[in-house]
């Protein structure tokens, strides 16, 4: 018998266990034939009349048939149950299933005979593929029905051979259908790999897919949210939960953050099938670390500083807790992975709190994070003194960037290296100058011990600390120069960088190169200086030098688009040299270059090869949000991009860009800058959201029945 149930508009198929239809007349005559008859002579050896009822019972599969007849049965049997079970089986043609479907109790042995059964369907080679998946279903769809409370209570766990069956032979395009029978009957979506695999395919698939895994599909309708509120928690693991919310931040869905981040709490507080007793405590500390991650990173998304820092000490705190020592290898890498998640909201909040000038208010979080345990992972340490460093920029004093650059990374090397750079003649002598091994020893040793030794590295600067440094050196000193001096002084600085840099083989920067530093230079040659050729000179000279290849552009300017964006000193015959440069180097074309050739060919009134570069744009599919490109779009008639927000066009009479803004839209969103996209205006009740939060953070440590590790 197939069932049609209708959710959100889809229909879907319900497979129920049946291959016969059974007459509810098979109830009465099972009843006459174990009332005619005293238990004793079903359990005699060989006896007819257990024959006779096998066969009966072996064809009966609608689980509304077999609850009444295993009552029946039970109350006949009374404690001889167990023994006349076992003689059934014994005269059964499918002993095994027979006795998974009339065992007495729920236990070990069901679970062990369960998937000992599956795995026989699946080893069976006379059963061909579909017919081993309805056999699978069927008796999946059949313990849940003959057992609901075990279901509806813990879940089903299936091995991760059964799942790894389906995942090798389940068409991708039923992964949804599979997913929704798998949930319909209260399998656990979270128990192994396999299972994880078909959630991450519809995570990454169609938006019913996505909800389908991610259960929101259940929460659109008030009739199916007894769905998400019965069977979300224990169906999907911690981790499961907490990937969906930080899925939904990232989205900038928040309409239903609250009901997830209510089930991520109840889920800390239910034992987890993996937990290991020896690290329980610890595991319960890194679930409420975890869930405090997912909150600042909410937090960090909608831009509430204010409940972000105080989230923030409360997570420093209970890393403070752990003691490092104390754990073992596995777990002090779970420790460190804590660091690698924490990475992305914090940034986030420290960008936003600089670029509102709230300098004190960064320094306060970076003071924080500086006392926990996460200090000792090196990315994390190095994500510190990045942050410090673009701190520091708001005092336009190269001299103390650079001191705290030394201090971080206190090796004599690292002061060798700034030396042969030209930074430290220029900052502390203000002039080309290179010093003795002699003067600088002497130097150094005034100033290495700036910060603590918690916050001391023992690489080279990585490229985003040492991107940082340039910036603010060349931010200074275009301020405090005139222009025909911060010219020479910016020609030596990228002579020396560049001589320095690129014969490079003996360490880790060697393999980190990318060009934040190279776009500093350009971005000054361009707008401080306005010299628009010399851009395009130094271009093509650093990229003539024999390992430039090894300087990709990363995911935020590249310098070939510093150099041609609204660049009117360019002849075609310049920018076809350099589209052949970014031809020999494989560097892929990015929006902003894209729309820096528009703007070329449009200047030009050549409308036809403006047309195709925008083209470009639209085959990429890249968002659109450029207001000044938006004009010309507009006053061409050109088609607009699918899903372009047709809300920025209100504003377009009122845009006028300034050669600042032009200046942020090459230099902004770098990676090398340490910068991150502003997000976009949440789709919920913030206020209403953050109150719950409140009230989440306060009892939090109560989902810890002791403190941990201390």
């Amino acid at each position: 018998m197939i069932r049609f149930v209708q959710i959100h508009g889809l229909q879907l198929v319900r497979h129920n266990s049946t291959i016969s239809t059974i007459s509810g007349k098979i109830q009465n005559d099972i009843r006459l034939m174990i009332d005619q008859k005293t238990p004793r002579a079903f359990l005699k050896q060989n006896s007819n009349s257990t024959k006779e009822l096998v066969k009966i019972l072996d064809v009966v599969d609608k689980p509304d048939e077999i609850k009444p007849i295993k009552r029946l049965l039970m109350k006949k049997f009374k404690q001889n149950y167990s023994p006349f079970i076992n003689k059934l089986r014994d005269a059964s043609e499918n002993p095994t299933k027979l006795h998974l479907t009339y065992i007495k109790q729920i236990g070990q042995e069901y679970r062990v005979l369960f998937n000992k059964y599956i795995d026989e369907i699946i080893s069976n080679n006379e059963i061909d593929t579909i017919d081993k998946k309805n056999c699978i279903y069927e008796m999946i769809n059949l313990q849940n029905e003959l057992y609901p409370t075990i279901g509806e209570k813990y879940g089903w766990f299936l091995t991760d051979k059964i799942h790894k069956w389906f995942w090798e032979n389940i068409d991708k395009n039923e992964s949804f259908t599979h997913y929704y029978f798998l949930i319909q009957n209260n399998v656990n979506l979270s128990s192994s790999y396999h299972i994880l695999q078909f959630q991450k395919r519809l995570l990454k698939g169609s938006q019913l897919e996505f909800e389908l895994a991610s259960f929101q599909l259940f929460l659109h309708k008030p009739e199916y949210e007894h769905i998400f509120r019965r069977k979300f928690i224990i169906l999907n693991s911690f981790d499961s939960i907490r990937s969906f919310v930080n899925l939904l931040i990232q989205k900038n869905d928040l309409r239903f953050l609250r009901m997830y981040f209510n089930s991520m709490l109840d889920s800390m507080k239910r034992p987890s099938f993996k937990t290991n007793p020896d690290t329980v405590e610890f595991d319960s500390r890194l679930n409420l670390i975890y869930f405090n991650i997912s909150l600042l990173n909410y937090l960090s998304k909608i831009e509430d500083i204010k409940m972000f820092s105080s989230t923030l000490r409360i997570l420093a705190n209970e890393t403070s807790k752990i003691q490092t020592n104390e754990l073992n290898k596995d777990n002090k890498i779970r420790l460190s992975n804590i660091s690698n998640l924490l990475l992305s909201p914090l940034s986030s909040s420290i960008t936003l709190l600089r670029n509102k000038g709230m300098y004190d208010e960064a320094f306060d979080l970076l003071s924080l994070m500086r006392k926990t345990p996460m200090v000792h992972n090196s990315v994390f340490k190095n994500f510190l003194i990045g942050h410090l460093i673009s701190c520091l920029r708001s005092f336009n004093d190269p001299k103390l960037s650079l001191q705290y650059v030394t201090s971080a990374y206190r090796r004599k090397r690292v002061a060798l290296f700034l030396n042969q750079l030209g930074l430290w003649g220029w900052v502390y002598h203000g002039k080309s100058y290179t010093l003795s091994n002699q003067e600088l020893d002497t130097e150094y040793q005034k100033i290495k011990n700036t910060l603590p030794r918690s916050m001391v590295s023992i690489q080279y600067p990585p490229l985003p600390v040492l991107t940082e440094l340039y910036i603010t050196v060349l931010n200074t000193f275009s301020k405090t120069m005139d222009k025909e001096n911060f010219k020479v002084f910016l020609l030596d600085l990228y002579q020396r960088y560049k001589k320095t840099i690129l014969p490079m083989r003996s360490h880790n920067l060697y393999f980190q190169q990318n060009t934040g530093i190279l776009n500093a230079f350009l971005k000054h040659v361009r707008y401080s200086i306005n010299d628009h050729l010399l851009s395009l000179t130094i271009l093509k000279d650093f990229y003539n030098e024999s390992d430039s290849h090894r300087f990709k552009p990363t995911d935020g300017t590249s310098p070939f688009s510093i150099v041609v964006y609204q660049n009117e000193k360019l002849s075609n015959r310049d920018i076809s040299k350099v589209l052949e440069l970014m031809d020999s180097l494989e560097i892929p074309l990015d929006f902003k270059f894209c729309v820096a050739m528009v703007y070329h060919y449009h200047s030009r009134n050549n409308i036809p090869e403006a047309l195709v570069w925008y083209k470009k744009i639209l085959d990429s599919k890249f968002n659109v949000e450029h207001m000044g490109l938006i004009k010309l779009i507009t006053e061409n008639g050109w088609e607009y991009p699918d899903h372009f927000d047709m809300k920025l066009l209100e504003n377009l009479d009122e845009q006028k860009q300034s050669s600042t803004e032009e200046e942020d839209f090459l230099i902004s969103n770098t990676k090398e800058d340490l910068e991150t996209e502003a997000p976009t205006e949440a789709t919920t009740d913030s206020e209403m959201i953050i109150k719950e939060f409140q009230a989440m953070i306060s009892n939090t440590n109560h989902v810890l029945k002791k403190p941990l590790l201390d």
